[in-house]
């Protein structure tokens, strides 16, 4: 913007304004001590164009102090899905902002906050997104708190969002608490609210599933939504605790018309896989079979800090789901619930599994029908007191459970959900070689019956192994799955689904640049396109066009995943780059790659380099045998098709009879 400055306040009056934003057009506003964008009043619109970028078309970095009020969002152009990223150093304050308009772009997110500084403070308050996106079709985060783009507290006061298909609110790595306080959170897949760690809260809020109230009609199904995803991930340290209070949960229907079809997918009301949490002062409704309303699943990293028990108290659970267990919680030692009341259907009440020297006090239980056991103790010794419940079935004792009181739902045992973050490869005791690479972060596990074995080599987000002769292998993923190539025949299953390898990736390339600057090219045989594997960011100045990437890394990362060879790589200095988290050599690649596009035309075409060249199939070329190379000039023809060429040096000489684009490393010439 022509008038920002230091400490300048920019005010708009009531009004439109017109942003012709996009994929190279962005706001950019960076490196200002104290910065503002402020509406006069509450008729303030920012309309925003086609063909916006979907990630930081308004991008606020390095500012100590950023304030941005009164100011809402007309994104109901096609083609629209704006992203405001902001990072301050000290202070932000975002307020009164609203969404309007369905969100149509995939990938990316409409709000990416975060603070620098571990004693900074955001706020974001009365910000709403309440048409979110098309489910099952597009792709998009309503708030994002990225890996290493926040060390502060977030707090977000009565905000509202719905119906976006990658969370809510996702910030399950961000390294400082997050606080919401009020505001609704509803009809989003996989969660409406993501987090966890010391100081994080959640107060107030209402948390709700429930298709009914989608003010549209709805064609695809939610498969797998939760309430709230109580989950650390990607922090160092990790970081466990926090509370939920006075906060309802809901989740009622999870399928698409007739509403009774529920989702059998979708899962808890609250799900704790990582950190511990306390629970008090609240209400969890669940409607839909077999799932519990709240499920603390055994810790999932090993190095997790404690405490990592469970605590609820004064909470109510209600709801007509069937089968199993209102509350699980497994290998959560010293947890306590007091004080609470249950309406547990037909099903058993709370599961302790593996929870030694816990506490239920001072709580009722009761059935509408008398059946299902009010408390099972599984490998676990427990204090119960003062226990009221109208089950036919008498209270445990507390003593070590035995097979009267049911499987063990640890370790798969039992009638529980699998993890939806766990990916299994299971050849047969065939032996099966493997790539798998997550979005965020990726470790080992035994689960699924699964062995660990050291010659299985994780480095970041990326693992390269073999099966066994009698065990599958098992990975939990941190993020979402975007790598995955098996040499074999091999059943793959992530979260107990099983998925195909050919609709995924079957490799990343990584420039690591955290200590450096290097600006590079590459270009794979296949499909190519950016990640956020390894730690890397997704940034605007690097361009991919065809199989060819050009960007430039600067103390940080950039990633991509793609299919085929990488046929070229160029770096300006000595970063490190990685092929499937296994180091590699620039110099054992060409540097260019050059191609002749007559996708629409044809054209008669020589070309000469001044050092080697051969023929590739980057950014969709055939390899023709009436296209020939001598030395370093190649001649051919296109018609309807693509060549291309990998070549070090610089392209002498070219001549083209015909129509045919000429393109080197992505840009025409």
């Amino acid at each position: 913007m022509e008038y920002a400055a230091d400490d300048t306040l920019l005010k708009f009056p009531e009004g439109t304004y017109r942003l012709n934003t996009g994929p190279n057009t962005h706001i950019e506003l960076d490196e200002y001590d104290a910065l503002g964008l402020v509406g006069e009043n509450s008729n303030v619109t920012f309309k925003f164009t086609s063909g916006t970028d979907g990630y930081k078309d308004i991008d606020v970095t390095n500012i100590g102090n950023f304030v941005y009020e009164n100011i809402d969002w007309d994104i109901t152009a096609n083609d629209c899905a704006p992203g405001f990223a902001v990072r301050a150093r000290d202070h932000l304050h975002i307020e009164n902002l609203a969404v309007r308009g369905r969100q149509d772009k995939n990938g990316g997110f409409t709000l990416q906050p975060g603070i620098a500084n571990a004693s900074g403070e955001g706020y974001i308050k009365n910000f709403s997104a309440t048409d979110g996106c098309e489910i099952g079709s597009v792709e998009r985060n309503g708030v994002l708190v990225a890996s290493g783009r926040n060390n502060g507290t977030l707090r977000f006061i009565d905000c509202h969002l719905e119906e976006f298909s990658n969370n809510g609110i996702y910030a399950a790595a961000s390294g400082g608490p997050i606080q919401v306080e009020g505001g609704t959170f509803r009809n989003s897949e996989p969660s409406q609210l993501r987090f966890s760690g010391e100081g994080s809260y959640v107060d107030g809020a209402t948390v709700e599933l429930d298709i009914s109230k989608m003010p549209r009609e709805y064609g695809e199904q939610i498969e797998n939504a939760r309430g709230i995803w109580w989950e650390t991930k990607n922090t160092t340290p990790l970081r466990s605790g926090g509370e939920i209070r006075n906060t309802d949960v809901v989740m009622r229907n999870a399928g698409p018309p007739p509403l009774e079809e529920t989702s059998p997918n979708s899962s808890a009301g609250i799900l704790i896989p990582s950190g511990g949490v306390t629970i008090r002062d609240s209400t969890v409704r669940m409607d839909i079979t077999p799932r519990p309303a709240i499920h603390a699943q055994g810790p999932l990293q090993s190095d997790l800090p404690e405490p990592y028990r469970v605590v609820m108290d004064n909470v109510t659970v209600e709801g007509s789901a069937n089968d199993w267990a209102a509350v699980q919680i497994e290998e959560r030692p010293g947890s306590v619930i007091r004080g609470c009341e249950f309406d547990i259907g037909y099903r058993n009440g709370i599961v302790l599994a593996e929870c030694d020297d816990s506490t239920v006090e001072n709580t009722t239980i009761n059935s509408r029908y008398g059946g299902g056991r009010p408390i099972v103790l599984w490998g676990t010794e427990a204090s119960i007191d003062n226990v009221s419940t109208n089950s036919d079935n008498p209270l445990p004792d507390g003593s070590n459970g035995d097979s009267i009181y049911g499987p063990s739902p640890v370790g798969g045992g039992g009638e529980t959900e699998p993890r939806e973050d766990v990916l299994t490869i299971d050849s047969g005791g065939s032996q099966v070689e493997y790539t798998v690479a997550a979005s965020e972060g990726i470790e080992k596990s035994t689960a699924n019956g699964a062995s660990i074995e050291d010659s299985d080599t994780i480095s970041r987000s990326v693992a390269v192994g073999r099966t066994g002769e009698n065990d599958p292998d098992s990975y939990i993923l941190s993020g979402e799955l975007v790598v995955l190539d098996i040499e074999g025949d091999a059943t793959v299953t992530l979260g107990g689904r099983r998925v195909e390898p050919n609709g995924y990736f079957d490799n990343v390339v990584t420039v690591n640049g955290e200590d450096s600057r290097s600006e590079y090219t590459l270009a794979t045989s296949g499909v190519l396109n950016k990640t956020g594997a390894n730690g890397a960011t997704v940034d605007n100045n690097d361009t991919v066009r065809g199989s060819t990437a050009v960007g430039e890394v600067n103390d940080d990362v950039d990633s991509y995943k793609f299919s085929g060879e990488l046929v070229v790589l160029d770096v300006s200095s000595g970063v490190n780059v990685t092929l499937n988290g296994r180091q590699i050599d620039p110099n054992d690649y060409f540097d260019n790659v050059v191609t002749i596009d007559g996708s629409d035309s044809h054209a008669e075409y020589t070309l000469t380099t001044s050092g080697v060249l051969n023929k590739t199939g980057a950014n969709g070329a055939t390899v023709d045998t009436n296209d020939t190379v001598s030395e370093t000039t190649a001649s051919g023809q296109v018609h309807g098709g693509i060549d291309s060429y990998k070549f070090v040096g610089e392209i002498t000489d070219y001549n083209i009879s015909g129509s045919a684009d000429v393109l080197v490393n992505g840009k025409p010439i």
